[in-house]
């Protein structure tokens, strides 16, 4: 048994790469053909974690170039060739891309705007629908805010910066400038020719936005930001405590005094300010009031006006439009509506609505409250009664994905209420992929493999599922049979399942996939957590860390399927990882995870260490595609990769390209028959990567009509809504 030394070890693994990522400022750029680094990625760090980080960040500044070439173009936009060095090696080009949590949405002059993973999306919400306009390119990170103005977005893109798109034409938004940013961008508020961010730990830096295509890092108040509002030349910034800060000189902000002993959101309007604050964070359970407080003038009294007891903790505050008194504050429980908030302000709770969902943000439109609620999509609330919602929903996480030429099959994370999923995509138009339906699994897919129209699923359950895909779908559920062990991996060869399953590798007859059947076993060495094969040779490779030393000693296993109910284990030997990937092909295997490790298999029974490439960064998963290897790989200092490396010589392969695709890239799955890669990158979603030959412009096409699909599916493009969504439609012609 993988003993719970093995999770811990893995935990502490995860951790220390989420806190390498925190403390990156501007990772270090590959030759890369799309834009973008790292994502944001929301972190629970106690008070002292973030302090110890922005010490060790206070020698790094952040980079101060400005320069309209210091925006980073999309693949999209301008496709790149790979460096000299590497063309004579391969090339691969981003052809699309779908997916990605809602972080973030907006209403600007009647058009929806939505924050979907590395793309900004317009919506017109007409006649009980929400029609596609438009959407960017891949923007250079995850987009956490929108902040419109005159023409412009001013976007936080989380660890990648800030950004500020051109939204003049809804069916065309692009991005125009870029500057990196220290620390985390998620809010952006803007006044006049400046933009105040909040970016954690990186304090509340203050933008030039005056040349939109050139913004400017002008200033920075230092501390750990959580939120801000702004009014003329004050600043009210919650970092653990409110703070009111003098921005009349934006290069050099100050504290002008400590408002509250613990904030935890604010807005401001016209003199008013309404702030979130909790009591002693130190009881089992934070009691949340919002308080009222009068800054017509800041700089003298600013008397509390009134109190209200909310519960639980504000996570956001939204006022209503100009003249009218109600304002709503989103707590981790709830939705409250609070009405006679001003001018005179008297609140009064009018009603309350419990959210189950994981709600990030809440914005106000015309007849609806609109709530994020990142991976589980957008969700649609009527501002009258707080009911009748609907949901906008598509890939929000992606990590496992599988293909079998027509159609791409990615594990979708999910979320606490929406539960994971099987997401199908049509990638036939490689520029262009759209979701057309999911397939609902219990609890966490582990595993994915595909085998004669059957899609086989591993869950966190210790169950293995088997769907029929042959015939469109919905994708009943054939079979299922229950394993002793956690499912690791899955590889199929013809009609019989193999299993890593944590100390053994299984086979499964699924010749009749309504009843599974064990046919044999061999437990392994030192565990069993990744399995590819090489049918050829009737072969199976089978890496796994010490299950009974609990030493973590990371083995590769070469053991004999020649007969899958009695198999042999006919070597071992030491590897870097020992849940990597494993591919095989041409008498060679490639393993490792910190550096790739070629193992040489041709001789009878061998399992030779052949050689080792130097990889920045931890390789998830590996794919072969005639004499190039695509890599999976995330980054140290945060964010991911698809390397692909030439191994037509596989004793000194040698890396032939780098795309940068913003987050983790998780796993990658090969089409050969087009020359395609699918990368499965977390937060931004599934990438459609051409791996052979120079990209080809993508074509300008009309928004693909709504697939039909029977059965209860969601569809991400184009995202139909109903109920308070609709607006009053244009006149025909």
């Amino acid at each position: 048994m993988i003993g719970k030394a093995l999770i811990a070890r893995s935990a502490r693994a995860k951790i220390g790469r989420t806190a390498r990522r925190m403390s990156a400022l501007t990772p270090a750029r590959e030759p890369a053909l799309a834009a973008g680094l790292a994502p944001a990625t929301t972190v629970a760090m106690t008070v002292a974690i973030s302090i110890a980080i922005t010490v060790a960040l206070v020698a790094a500044a952040p980079s101060s170039d400005s320069s309209p070439s210091a925006a980073r173009p999309s693949a999209e936009q301008s496709p790149a060739g790979p460096s000299a060095a590497h063309a004579a090696h391969g090339a691969a080009h981003i052809s699309g891309q779908v997916g990605g949590p809602v972080l973030a949405v907006v209403e600007a002059q009647g058009v929806t705007w939505v924050g979907t993973g590395p793309r900004l999306e317009a919506f017109a919400t007409c006649g009980g629908g929400a029609t596609l306009l438009g959407r960017s390119a891949v923007l250079p990170g995850i987009v956490h805010d929108i902040a419109p103005m005159g023409g412009m977005a001013y976007l936080g893109l989380g660890a990648d910066g800030f950004g500020v798109a051109d939204i003049s034409d809804p069916s065309n938004p692009r991005l125009i400038g870029h500057t990196d940013i220290n620390g985390i961008v998620r809010k952006v508020v803007v006044q006049g020719s400046y933009a105040y961010l909040v970016a954690g730990f990186g304090g509340m830096p203050i933008v030039d936005v005056a040349d939109p295509r050139a913004p400017r890092l002008v200033g920075t108040f230092d501390g750990i930001v959580s939120d801000i509002a702004v009014e003329n030349d004050w600043a009210f910034v919650v970092a653990r405590n409110l703070k009111l800060v003098n921005i009349e000189d934006r290069s050099a902000p100050f504290e002008r005094s400590k408002m509250a002993e613990w904030a935890d959101a604010v807005e401001v309007r016209d003199g008013r300010l309404y702030v979130g604050e909790s009591d002693d964070p130190t009881r089992s359970r934070r009691q949340g009031f919002l308080r009222i407080y009068d800054v017509s003038n800041p700089n003298k009294d600013r008397p509390l006006l009134r109190e209200i007891p909310i519960g639980d903790p504000a996570k956001d505050i939204v006022l209503d439009a100009p003249g009218r008194d109600r304002a709503w504050v989103l707590t981790r429980s709830e939705i409250i509506e609070i009405g006679g908030v001003r001018p005179n302000p008297a609140p009064i709770i009018i009603r309350r609505r419990p959210m189950f969902e994981p709600a990030r943000t809440i914005e106000l439109t015309a007849g609806e409250l609109l709530v994020t609620l990142g991976g589980g999509g957008l969700l649609g609330v009527d501002d009258t009664r707080l009911a009748d919602r609907t949901v906008l929903a598509g890939l929000g996480s992606a990590e496992n994905v599988v293909t079998d030429g027509r159609y791409v099959y990615v594990d979708d994370e999910g979320d606490m209420v929406r539960g994971d999923s099987i997401r199908v995509i049509d990638a036939l138009d490689p520029y262009n992929p759209r979701e057309i339906g999911a397939i609902a699994v219990d609890t966490a897919a582990r595993a994915l493999a595909i085998g004669d129209g059957v899609l086989f699923v591993g869950d966190g359950a210790q169950v293995l599922h088997a769907y029929d895909i042959s015939a469109g779908f919905p994708a009943p559920e054939l079979g299922t049979i229950a394993l002793p062990k956690k499912i690791w991996a899955l590889a199929v060869d013809g009609h019989t399942v193999y299993v890593a399953n944590d100390d053994r590798l299984i086979a499964l007859d699924a010749s009749n996939p309504r009843a599974l059947a064990r046919v044999g076993e061999r437990r392994t060495t030192w565990g069993a957590t990744d399995v590819a094969l090489d049918p050829e040779s009737a072969i199976a490779i089978v890496t796994g860390p010490d299950s009974q030393r609990e030493t973590f000693r990371d083995t590769i296993h070469r053991i004999d399927i020649t007969d899958p109910v009695l198999m042999h284990q006919r070597a071992e030997a030491r590897t870097d990882g020992w849940r990597s990937g494993i591919a095989i092909g041409g008498g060679f295997a490639f393993a490792g995870e910190t550096v790739l490790q070629v193992y040489d298999l041709r001789a009878p029974d061998g399992l030779a260490d052949a050689t080792t490439l130097e990889i920045d960064g931890d390789i998830n998963d590996k794919a072969l595609h005639g004499d190039h290897l695509a890599l999976a790989v995330e980054i140290s200092e945060g964010g991911g990769m698809l390397r692909l490396v030439d191994v037509s010589a596989p004793a000194a392969p040698v890396l032939a390209d780098t795309l940068d695709l913003i987050d983790w890239v998780r796993d990658v799955a090969i089409d050969p028959e087009r020359g395609l890669a699918f990368a499965a990158a977390h937060e931004a979603g599934l990438f459609v990567i051409g791996l052979e030959g120079p990209p080809d412009p993508p074509v300008p096409a009309p928004m693909p009509e709504r697939t039909p699909f029977p059965g209860d599916i969601r569809i991400h493009l184009p995202v139909v809504a109903k109920g308070g969504l609709a607006k009053a439609c244009p006149a025909g012609p």
